[in-house]
């Protein structure tokens, strides 16, 4: 089975997938424009959301499963360590380092990833990256696991950051292909993502592979 993340975003893409039917039920026959690029304007937007949404899901996900299977903070990966211990010292309270005491690490740990994945708000590669790395342990191998590559993520979130900020006046028609074009290669990209993580949180975790490789 993947990730509870992946699933959230497979019945997210559903809406995705019905936007497309009822472009393509509404189209006339023929070339030409046909009045419809509200429905793909939505339906890229909707598919970044759903992109943005499985990225927040799976690092709370995968900090859940390392906060409850180590035992003490000096077992997470290096650089999440780092990215605590700089959290708690940049803290305003001063006795927030007492917090850190017995299990408190696990709820600081926590609530530092939630505020990070709070403030996502443009899923780019290197925004993702730094998630990773901060919270998960990851690298920028994650790039590698994409079959659109950095650049490809990159250029479908710009798309989607112009419509979210122009509508209409985006300065172009969203075609038809594109948006299956882009709905196939982020559906691509989760899965991969999915994997790559699995195979990360299998090294490190105490109890093995949190969940199953898919495709």
């Amino acid at each position: 089975m993947p990730s509870a993340a992946h699933k959230t975003f497979r019945y997210n893409l559903v809406d995705v997938d019905r936007l497309i039917e009822t472009y393509e039920t509404l189209r006339p026959m023929g070339p030409g424009r046909r009045g419809l690029g509200h429905i793909t304007r939505s339906a890229i937007v909707t598919l970044c959301a759903s992109w943005e949404q499985y990225i927040e899901d799976v690092v709370i996900e995968s900090v859940e499963l390392l906060r409850i299977q180590f035992n003490v903070p000096s077992d997470l990966p290096k650089s999440v360590q780092k990215k605590i211990s700089q959290n708690v010292k940049n803290a305003k309270h001063e006795l927030k380092p007492l917090e850190l005491a017995g299990d408190g690490w696990r709820e600081i740990y926590l609530a530092y990833a939630k505020g990070d994945v709070a403030n996502l708000h443009s899923p780019k590669s290197e925004n993702v990256a730094k998630l990773f790395r901060d919270h998960i342990g990851g690298t920028d191998l994650v790039f590698e696991s994409w079959s659109l590559g950095k650049d490809g993520l990159d250029g479908f979130v710009d798309v989607r950051n112009t419509i979210a900020h122009r509508g209409r006046q985006a300065g172009r028609y969203v075609k038809f292909n594109e948006v299956e074009y882009h709905r196939n290669r982020i559906e691509q990209a989760v899965l991969e993502t999915d994997n790559f993580l699995s195979e990360q949180l299998a090294q490190i975790l105490p109890n093995g592979r949190p969940w199953r490789r898919t495709g």
